[in-house]
């Protein structure tokens, strides 16, 4: 197997969730912006399920950041944190 530094992976996909959480937070708060400056006919138009998805989709994203650190943590063998040496 090669030596590739997982640690360091990790650390870099907690920070790209973390990314992509606030982006996913930005445009989801500007749909459901639009989305209530609709009409209600206009809002008919739209799936039920939209507001929904829309309120909820930047929490579900930002969940996955821990994820990142509890597999390092589980299956790395690493006792260190995202804070380690700061």
């Amino acid at each position: 197997m090669s030596n590739f530094d997982w640690t360091n992976w990790t650390k870099k996909l907690s920070t790209l969730v973390a990314a992509a959480s606030v982006s996913v937070a930005g445009i989801s708060a500007a749909v459901l912006g639009y989305y209530t400056s609709l009409s209600p006919e206009q809002q008919a138009a739209w799936p039920f399920w939209l507001p929904a998805v829309l309120a909820l989709s930047p929490g579900v994203i930002a969940a996955l950041g821990p994820l990142a650190v509890a597999f390092r943590q589980a299956f790395m063998g690493s006792d260190d944190s995202d804070q380690a040496g700061a």
